[in-house]
């Protein structure tokens, strides 16, 4: 299954680390100091449902997501409602 994060804070980024983990192909669109963790330091989660570490991660940035023609299965949107 390919997945888009849109909102890759706490929620987003648990969430869409649990099914890259999972084995699903997950890309995040990010804002530019998110992005850079992303590419370098990938996403670490630490749950009692057990600890990822998730090197390889496809992040974007909103530009450029417009420029692609990826298409995707499901959209998680996982931004703050105010």
């Amino acid at each position: 299954m390919n997945v888009l994060v849109i909102g890759s804070g706490a929620i987003g980024s648990y969430f869409g680390g649990c099914l890259l983990a999972a084995g699903h192909d997950v890309s995040f669109v990010a804002r530019e100091e998110r992005y850079r963790q992303f590419t370098t330091k990938g996403i670490h989660i630490t749950s009692i449902c057990g600890n990822h570490v998730l090197p390889n991660i496809k992040a974007y940035l909103p530009n450029e997501l417009m420029h692609t023609s990826i298409e995707f299965d499901v959209v998680l949107l996982a931004v703050k409602s105010n």
